[in-house]
């Protein structure tokens, strides 16, 4: 178990008040002894059960005498909010593939899958940890639509955020990607969850579609500099 937080840097969950209180105190201490840790009002057994379980989990680690976070443990701390010791929920991270063919038609996706039931939008996918934008939209266009050796520049970055009312139900940070096809190129790539095929401009805008679609053709029809935009909508569910 503590190998696959080390390999992959996927935060565990950690709930029990002992357990946080231990974590919350290793922050500001490079290290820490078990007397600097344990609160004077819990039983030792029951204590040491909970550094126990933080040590099964891969968070800390005993060197000597002292404990320390190990690096899921430093990773651990990076993505919570301190004093709550909670993981934060982030912005979802994409490419936003806009690939035009030569006489006007852009390559479009329709979800089969929820929460997006038959929205057509542009192919676009989440960006893997550690993967280079360029890498993830090349990625993304294969997976996506079988296409492959399409020249993908980056033109721009996205802010958008779905609300239901007040509160936040989706926030996209998305990494807009151009690239042209000549006359003749198709696809009617078919997965589980989506299918792809070129269409004309208009059909972005066919209920039910992608929110942020025409925006982003918008923004593409500027000049050449890279762009930054924050959109809001009214999230669909």
């Amino acid at each position: 178990m503590r190998q696959l937080y080390l390999t992959t840097m996927q935060a565990p969950q950690v709930t029990h008040h002992i357990q946080l209180d231990i974590l919350r105190k290793m922050l500001q201490a490079p290290e820490s002894r078990y007397s600097d840790l344990k609160p004077k009002e819990i039983e030792s057994n029951l204590f040491l059960y909970h550094l126990g379980q933080l040590k099964k989990i891969g968070l800390i680690e005993k060197q000597d005498k002292s404990y320390v976070l190990t690096r899921a443990g430093k990773h651990f701390a990076d993505t919570t909010t301190l004093k709550t010791m909670k993981v934060r929920v982030q912005p979802k991270i994409i490419t936003i593939l806009c690939v035009k063919r030569s006489d006007g038609a852009w390559l479009t996706l329709r979800r089969t899958h929820q929460p997006f039931t038959g929205h057509v939008g542009f192919p676009s996918g989440k960006i893997h940890y550690g993967e280079r934008l360029d890498e993830a939209a090349v990625r993304e266009l294969r997976e996506k639509t079988g296409l492959e050796h399409v020249s993908l520049r980056l033109r721009g970055n996205v802010s958008m955020r779905f609300l239901d009312g007040q509160e936040t139900v989706t926030h996209i940070i998305g990494y807009v990607f151009y690239g042209e096809v000549p006359v003749g190129t198709e696809t009617t790539h078919a997965a589980e969850y989506f299918e792809t095929l070129f269409g004309n401009e208009a059909d972005l805008f066919i209920e039910p579609y992608i929110k942020g679609n025409r925006e982003i053709l918008e923004y593409l029809k500027r000049d050449e500099a890279l762009f930054f935009e924050e959109c809001e909508f009214t999230s669909d569910f």
